[in-house]
């Protein structure tokens, strides 16, 4: 009965290092998404036309855009994708605990909470940065 136990246990752990192995890279290729889309979007400036016009709803932004106002706008999309990029950071590292097999423990929890209230944070971040750059945008 012990050897199947044990059998079982170890199957068990194979499988958590798998999943946290996948969650871990799925993790880092959000955040990898978030930071490339980041720079694809303000380093393009017909990108950030239709960032401007389709996502923030500035269809009256000027024909071209001041450099301090581009400036603020992506110091304003800095404030959500910086939320995004920690919380899957936090989310990796939680599954990488768990691939290790330190499961049942408080940092655990603590870390859950952290990435929750993140991800809530970042939710809420976003409608209001895309306000306040549509405002930066019309200027």
């Amino acid at each position: 009965m012990d050897h199947d136990d044990n059998d079982g246990a170890r199957a068990a752990f194979a499988r958590l290092r798998r999943v946290g192995q996948a969650v871990r890279l799925f993790t880092a290729a959000a955040g990898g998404v978030m930071l490339l889309g980041m720079v694809w979007v303000w380093t393009d400036e017909v990108a950030v036309w239709d960032y401007a016009r389709k996502d923030v709803g500035a269809s009256a932004a000027p024909a071209t855009l001041p450099a301090r106002a581009y400036w603020i706008a992506l110091a304003l999309a800095t404030i959500p994708a910086g939320l995004f990029v920690y919380a899957m950071a936090r989310l990796a590292k939680l599954f990488d605990r768990f691939g290790r097999g330190r499961v049942l423990e408080l940092e655990n929890a603590a870390a859950l909470r952290q990435v929750g209230w993140l991800l809530i944070a970042f939710g809420l971040a976003s409608p209001f940065v895309r306000a306040m750059q549509s405002v930066v945008f019309t200027w």
